[in-house]
């Protein structure tokens, strides 16, 4: 294509270019799609023939979609504080801490199970329990967790 034919082209182009971007992007952000779609055909123009609508639509759609992406990841947290955002260290401390306020027995089971990763099995040989009491000591001790995890949040 002609730098003449691909200026027409582009003149032609560019409100449905515009058109286009507005349903994906904000309408000051769709001219700058317009704008990058052209200058990614005139990049290409030695290789372009008419009409080159449907891959102007496709740039269209791709640049709108890794417009927004991008600014997704940008997105300002007005009124949080990075401090009150608890990390993984945190969650740790409080949930070891939870662990122990449990019964002996929940506290074994839940260590045994979640910290040492030991099966059902093993862990009613090492309690002395049989398998069904070790899946009933786990599942309470959780439940207990659960609802202590919530009072500790409402605070």
């Amino acid at each position: 294509m002609t730098d003449i034919e691909f200026q027409s082209e582009a003149e032609r182009l560019l409100p449905r270019l515009k058109a286009m971007a507005r349903r994906y992007v904000q309408d000051d952000d769709a001219a700058d799609v317009a704008q990058d779609v052209v200058v990614r055909l005139w990049e290409l123009r030695a290789d372009l023939h008419r009409p080159v609508d449907a891959l102007a639509f496709t740039l269209v759609r791709n640049v709108s979609v890794t417009m927004l992406r991008r600014s997704h990841h940008n997105v300002a947290l007005e009124g949080h504080d990075a401090a009150e955002v608890p990390t993984d260290d945190m969650r740790i401390d409080l949930m070891m801490r939870l662990i122990d306020r449990l019964t002996p027995m929940q506290q074994l089971v839940i260590r045994l199970r979640h910290i040492g990763g030991e099966e059902m099995a093993d862990i009613a040989a090492m309690t002395g329990m049989s398998e069904v009491a070790v899946r009933k000591c786990l599942s309470r001790g959780r439940q207990a967790l659960r609802k202590m995890m919530m009072e500790e949040m409402k605070r």
